[in-house]
């Protein structure tokens, strides 16, 4: 899911995620890059699959990595300045999650991230 404000982002991910934190189980995005059996870079994207006092085990691809909980944020959404350059198969582009002056740049980065269909979610007031 894209969505143009961290806002909009920080609400989805939250819903998607019961309302609650990083869990087991949690979508999350890397905040910064970890050295830890190897190089995961900022932005890498994993599952949640243990949590022992402020330190989360991800799944990052099949590769395991223990990493500190506060470098984690929910993965489910995120913003179209954070989608630069990467693409996915399939986008949820979640429009009129911008202030009110209409940015046609993000509108075509989050729909330019998809590769084979993109669905786009408009707020009707």
């Amino acid at each position: 899911i894209l969505a143009y404000s961290s806002n909009a982002c920080k609400n989805i991910n939250k819903t998607a995620n019961d309302g609650e934190d990083v869990k087991i189980g949690s979508k999350v995005v890397l905040k910064k890059s970890v050295y830890n059996k190897g190089k995961i870079v900022q932005s890498s994207f994993g599952i949640v699959t243990s949590i022992y006092n402020d330190t989360a085990t991800v799944d990052f691809d099949g590769k395991l990595v223990k990493v500190d909980i506060d470098n984690l944020e929910l993965g489910y959404a995120i913003t179209t300045l954070s989608a630069q350059g990467s693409s996915w198969d399939y986008v949820l582009f979640a429009d009129g999650t911008s202030p009110k002056v209409f940015r046609m740049a993000d509108v075509y980065v989050g729909i330019t991230r998809a590769r084979i269909g993109c669905k786009v979610i408009k707020k009707l007031k």
